[in-house]
């Protein structure tokens, strides 16, 4: 019996040339590696087998994954097959080619290119796709349209797939190269790219997705099945040893890993990158002047977001809305039309049905305005779950930009607007529902651990391109040791955030770096009207020590700044946006050095509802640096958050601006409270400093020497200015632009101030 299995596996070895006896007698391959349960159909048999650890695997072998399980194969010790849950495929050869014919699900194949000889080459097929290599990893997945949580869109019953090619493991050597095939199309995809094809369309070059190497690839460790008796030793351990080292060779490991995947590092440029399905390019934007974003350019998933055909169809109305129809001018935030909601006789809704992949993220967004009447109440909600809260005297010119990522959960969602019996009216445009494929993308049940202390992501001398950097949501855990990315002398066009944690999602980095570094570089995020960092929470309770409901937890957890910048252009709508969330910050949120110039469209930094932030330091450090803020503040506190700052809440040294275009330094709302034990601002270094505010938010009332607007009932009462509020003024000056201008803006009688200059 040990005699037969070394023939056997003498002959795998000539698995891409078979030259042989005919292929039912000869194997092409052997399970090397197997947990749960798969079958294989084979000519032969009349009924299908369950396949077992060590079994030899036949040309024209149809095998069949169950849930819930996962098959590894080794091909002719040249090629590996890693074979995911729910997949069907089946292997055949010819004369220096074999085929991998997946017919449904997803695989990983891998292929040591050094032991290919001249002329071979492994193909994959799918419904849609020929995908033929020489030497690389890559992850092919596929499924029909309205058959799978895979993502991609189109016509019902076509098929999608997807293509992802690792990059090189060594920066110096060439990347591997995956010829894709539709129809009359070809084009190589890269390692470090990926591509996605939908019936007999071909898109365009991605960003490669890093997570689809562990997603549903992964063994548990010690699932390669029994150990081998003493009679079959050698010739298992000869098959083992081939799948062993050809696994570390050409995948990291004998294993696909979950823990420490390792960090695409970009040395060279990838051209033509896009990301979504099909490809859609950010729209472009001037990074030279601040301007606020556009309404989304990618394909809307509802119908007449715009109100732009003069009437509400595709809407569905309940209740008595009050509608009197679209309407120009004022109501309308761009186009012809917008939706003059009231004023209402009785509470209404407003909703639109539309189909989604489930596990797929989407960004919503919708601009609004409000004639500010109290409490002109009104929500929105994604699959019935709120998306926003309630909002209350709202400012009434000009529109403001709601946005938020969701995930679905279903194959439909319906995006709803509820409206409260209120004497007030509401202005909607632009309702945009979008999706968001993130380069990382961590949802229930992923789990993304990284022990080592380099970047998960360096970019050197490389623009790139993508949707979103990292998402985690829905329960999914990302652990790092070092920085997320570390970007040097790299443009990076990223029309949605560069992080977002939401819905139970948590992301904790232990390293006192920057969270992200981008060291110079020309860069536009948040396009999309998102911010650089968005952080929302879930769970709430009462604060012991101001008696407000607060989040309670904790989404991302760094010891380092949040963004760091050192001789960067950086345009983006917002930096950092926190809601129903508890952020404990030990370094500046945003930390900029060495001449980097700094642009939002809307406020830097917002706490938009129930969140609370202690800090140790200043929320924001310039270093000889440029912020500017088109539209709004520095800092603004609304929704009944609460910020703690132990130190200065800005610093500006070595001759450092701090721009509000049209806008406060700071802007308290909706019963927040913010207590500053050092100063409001303080100058340091070489070269004077400067803060400018412009806007027309007075008339004031003027507290320790800073105008103060003072809105929606807000008490003097509530604002104490101690000591010194701005400290080293020697140093640096503020300089408002008309005596109608407002350093500190308060709303609410029950919104707080409290700086104690120490």
């Amino acid at each position: 019996m040990a005699r037969t299995r070394l023939i056997n596996l003498g002959a795998l070895l000539s698995v891409l040339f078979p030259i042989l006896a005919s292929a039912q007698t000869q194997p092409v391959g052997v399970i090397t590696t197997l947990t749960g349960q798969a079958t294989v159909a084979r000519t032969t048999l009349r009924d299908p087998l369950n396949l077992k650890f060590k079994d030899d695997v036949f040309e024209r072998d149809r095998i069949s994954t169950a849930e819930k399980s996962i098959v590894r194969v080794l091909l002719g010790g040249k090629a590996i097959v890693t074979v995911r849950e729910l997949s069907v495929l089946t292997i055949s050869e010819a004369p220096g080619r074999a085929t991998i014919d997946l017919a449904s699900g997803k695989i990983a194949v891998a292929v040591a290119k050094q032991r290919m000889q001249p002329g071979e080459s492994l193909d994959v097929r799918t419904p849609n796709v020929v995908a033929a290599v020489r030497g690389t990893v890559f992850v092919v997945e596929t499924h029909q349209v309205g058959t799978s949580q895979a993502s991609g869109t189109g016509p019902a019953g076509s098929s999608v797939t997807t293509v992802d090619v690792k990059p090189s493991q060594n920066p110096q050597d060439p990347p591997g190269i995956v010829q894709v095939t539709v129809g009359s199309q070809t084009r190589d995809v890269p390692g470090g790219s990926g591509i996605n094809a939908i019936g007999n369309t071909l898109g365009q070059l991605r960003a490669w997705n890093p997570l689809a190497l562990v997603t549903g690839l992964t063994f548990p460790l010690g699932s390669g099945g029994p150990k081998p008796d003493s009679a079959l030793k050698t010739s298992i351990d000869k098959a083992t040893d081939q799948a062993s080292s050809l696994s570390t060779a050409i995948l990291g490991g004998s294993v696909l890993p979950v823990s420490n995947p390792p960090p695409p590092i970009i040395q060279a440029p990838i051209t033509a990158l896009c990301s979504g399905t099909p490809c859609i390019q950010p729209p472009s934007r001037d990074l030279g002047t601040p301007s606020a974003p556009s309404p989304p350019s990618g394909p809307n998933l509802i119908e007449n977001g715009g109100f732009e055909r003069g009437t509400f169809s595709g809407w569905s109305q309940s209740g008595n809305l009050g509608f009197t129809g679209v309407s120009t001018g004022i109501y309308a935030h761009s186009g012809t039309f917008g939706a003059f909601l009231g004023p209402i006789g009785s509470d209404g809704i407003l909703s639109q049905t539309f189909a989604t992949t489930p596990g797929k993220m989407y960004v919503v967004s919708w601009w609004f305005f409000s004639d500010g009447l109290t409490p002109n109440d009104f929500s929105a909600s994604w699959g019935g779950r709120p998306i926003a809260p309630t909002q209350t005297n709202i400012a009434a010119s000009p529109y403001t930009l709601f946005s938020f990522p969701e995930v679905a959960t279903g194959s439909s969602t319906t995006l709803q607007f509820a409206f409260r019996d209120d004497p007030g009216f509401f202005g909607l445009d632009d309702v945009a529902v979008t999706s968001d494929p993130p380069l990382y993308f961590l949802k229930s049940g992923n789990t993304l651990t990284r022990t080592g202390t380099d970047p998960l992501l360096r970019l050197s001398g490389t623009p790139q391109t993508f949707d979103s950097l990292m998402v985690v949501c829905c329960g999914g855990r990302a652990s790092l040791a070092g920085p997320l990315l570390q970007a040097t002398n790299s443009d990076l066009t990223v029309p949605f955030s560069l992080v977002s944690v939401f819905q139970g999602g948590r992301l904790v980095s232990t390293s006192t770096d920057p969270l992200v570094q981008l060291q110079g570089g020309t860069h536009s995020f948040g396009s999309m009207g998102v911010p650089m960092f968005d952080v929302a929470g879930v769970n709430i309770a009462t604060d012991p020590q101001t008696g407000l409901t607060l989040g309670t937890d904790q989404p991302l957890q760094t010891a380092g700044p949040l963004l760091a910048t050192s001789g960067a252009i950086v345009n983006t709508y917002q930096a950092v946006r926190i809601d129903t969330a508890l952020l404990e910050a030990t370094a500046p949120l945003m930390a900029l050095a060495g001449g980097s110039k700094f642009t939002t469209a809307t406020d830097a930094v917002e706490l938009g509802y129930q969140a609370k932030v202690t800090s140790l330091g200043s929320l924001v450090r310039l270093d000889a640096s440029t912020l500017s803020v088109a539209r709004g503040a520095a800092l603004s506190v609304g929704g009944g958050s609460v910020v703690n700052v132990t130190g200065d809440l800005f610093t500006l040294v070595n001759g450092s601006t701090l721009s509000l275009l049209n806008g406060p330094l700071l802007s308290l709302s909706g019963n927040s409270a913010l207590s500053v034990n050092g100063a409001l601002v303080a100058f340091g270094g070489t070269g004077r400093n400067s803060v400018s505010i412009s806007n027309s938010l007075c008339p004031c009332t003027t507290i320790a020497g800073i105008p103060i607007s003072l809105t929606g009932g807000a008490l003097p009462g509530n604002i104490s200015i101690t000591g010194a509020a701005v400290r080293n003024p020697a140093l640096g000056s503020i300089t408002l632009s008309s005596p109608n201008a407002a350093v500190i803006r308060v709303d609410g009688a029950g919104t707080r101030l409290t700086v104690r200059g120490l």
